[in-house]
């Protein structure tokens, strides 16, 4: 048993080394394309990422520390209690459904911090707060990917939907409901610590969408078979993963729901303890959700090719869909099999 454990031990050393040395032959191979990276993902956060959530990550820091946000949950005790949430939870969900992807988990960390949610109740409630808001489906996807604002609502339904389904699927045990102490709201001290917190929660989360553009970059330059490469933009990054797989229903339901590795790792930032595989299981299911009711949802008339937000135009999926969703899907079991009971990013 001893031997095994070593010998794991040292294939996993010898792996990680292995990936190390070649990403750096990579960084100084195409050093052009590694800063070309770098600037898309700056630009990107700059023209999606941080105008569509420095508004939520404020309102939400504001609604935990006010005061609000105990009130709000008053009104859902029971249906939460029955789920296994204090009413705390009732602003994690809100945040996270209109918010977007890491709105949800920044509003969770505050209250796991104070005690307001355990950490088994905010590990189970993150599997179901980590959703794509109508911000991005709407304006980024909808308006600007697919040319119609409809498909943009339509999206984020069928993720709101998949998000609400996978949240009940991993319901714990039903607790009696607890009464909320109504504390004095405070407005104006809360607003300006939320700021604060918003703006050093966006500088992570630029530095991971950067690190994703960079990889996506540097993918590129290796010249990847297309599927591989359409599987690998879904897996590492939402916004390019999209934009890749724009004309298959069911890949776009499924890059939107999965979130990808930039988006995962933003919501890793926030949090107070580290990310296990049952998030990263709940990923998949909420992907897999998400793409079967785009693919049920999403109207057929604005699947063409597209203009996409960077001038390009989005190269057509139809006849590599079921390459492209099996290299995904591999892409994704590695990752899970490579987990063990938690990850620390």
């Amino acid at each position: 048993m001893r031997f095994n454990v070593w010998r794991l031990s040292v294939f996993r050393t010898v792996f990680w080394m292995m990936m190390t040395v070649a990403a750096g032959w990579l960084l100084l191979r195409f050093p052009e394309a590694a800063a070309n990276g770098v600037r898309r993902g700056l630009a990107m956060s700059a023209q999606v990422l941080i105008p569509s959530l420095f508004p939520f990550l404020v309102l939400g820091g504001w609604l935990t520390a006010s005061g609000l946000c105990d009130r709000f949950g008053r009104v859902f005790a029971r249906p939460l209690a029955k789920l296994g949430f204090p009413p705390a939870a009732a602003s994690v969900w809100l945040i996270g459904l209109v918010g977007g992807y890491p709105a949800g988990a920044a509003a969770l960390a505050p209250l796991c911090r104070d005690g307001r949610l355990t950490e088994e109740q905010g590990r189970r409630l993150l599997c179901g707060c980590v959703n794509a808001g109508p911000a991005f489906c709407v304006a980024t996807v909808g308006a600007g990917m697919l040319g119609s604002t409809r498909a943009g609502w339509l999206l984020w339904a069928a993720h709101a939907v998949a998000g609400t389904v996978t949240l009940l699927l991993l319901r714990g045990k039903p607790q009696q409901p607890t009464e909320v102490p109504v504390s004095p709201l405070r407005l104006a001290a809360p607003l300006v610590k939320a700021t604060q917190e918003a703006a050093r929660s966006l500088l992570g989360m630029t530095a991971f969408a950067a690190l994703a553009c960079l990889l996506l970059s540097l993918m590129t330059a290796l010249e990847l078979p297309p599927p591989l490469r359409r599987a690998s933009a879904c897996f590492l990054e939402v916004t390019g993963g999209s934009m890749e797989v724009l004309s298959s229903p069911f890949l776009l339901g499924f890059t939107l729901g999965f979130g990808g590795l930039s988006v995962h790792g933003q919501v890793a930032a926030l949090l107070p303890f580290p990310l296990d595989t049952r998030f990263f299981f709940a990923r998949l299911v909420q992907g897999c959700l998400g793409g079967l009711l785009t693919l049920w949802w999403l109207p057929p008339s604005v699947l063409p090719t597209f203009s996409t937000l960077s001038g390009l135009t989005a190269e057509p999926f139809a006849s590599a869909s079921a390459l492209g969703g099996a290299s995904l899907l591999i892409l994704c079991v590695l990752w899970l099999m490579s987990m063990r009971k938690k990850v620390d990013f």
